[in-house]
């Protein structure tokens, strides 16, 4: 397993900054391990912020061994990657291809944010879906934190091994922190 990322902000001019990511990292077998795990991890990333307004775009690829392996990640905060519906927790064996645009800004002192997602297949022309995902987090008081989350997933090609149908899902959760 190989791994390497930059990300960061540079500074443009005044209050504008420029968002960068850019990560790479790769699957091999391990020892005596299954020699169908060869995959790779890719994402390009460029966007803007002024003061905490901000924007971006970016292209993920969980890659695939010619469809018999792909890019796993078992360990991962899944709920951050492929939409929040959180379909994809396990990466279909064709891989994922995930382009997508963010955007947050505060709201006096709440936080709004969302993304919106195309995922295709990284082997097979499959197009998994399209997400819409907004959240709302709000400070209720010293420590506590509310938030409501929003996730709206549109199925693409139905592919029966791997299908993911329309879902929709909705949170509301509460976050203490001790000082």
């Amino acid at each position: 397993y190989r791994y390497r990322r930059a990300d960061g902000a540079y500074a443009i001019a005044g209050d504008w900054k420029l968002l960068y990511t850019a990560e790479y990292a790769k699957q091999d077998d391990y020892a005596d391990g299954d020699s169908k795990i060869d995959a790779d991890y890719n994402r390009l990333g460029v966007g803007a912020k002024w003061k905490e307004i901000y924007a971006r775009v970016d292209y993920e690829k969980l890659g695939s061994n010619d469809g018999l392996y792909a890019f796993q990640t078992p360990l991962g905060t899944n709920h951050l990657f492929q939409g929040w519906a959180d379909l994809f927790l396990t990466t279909p064996r064709q891989g994922i291809k995930d382009y997508y645009v963010s955007a947050g800004a505060p709201i006096g002192p709440a936080k709004l944010w969302g993304e919106y997602h195309w995922m295709k297949s990284d082997v097979g022309h499959i197009d998994w879906g399209t997400e819409f995902d907004l959240a709302l987090s709000m400070p209720l008081r010293k420590g506590l934190l509310g938030k409501l989350e929003f996730a709206q997933f549109n199925e693409g090609d139905v592919v029966a091994a791997s299908r993911k149908r329309d879902t929709t899902k909705f949170w509301i959760t509460l976050q203490y922190n001790w000082e």
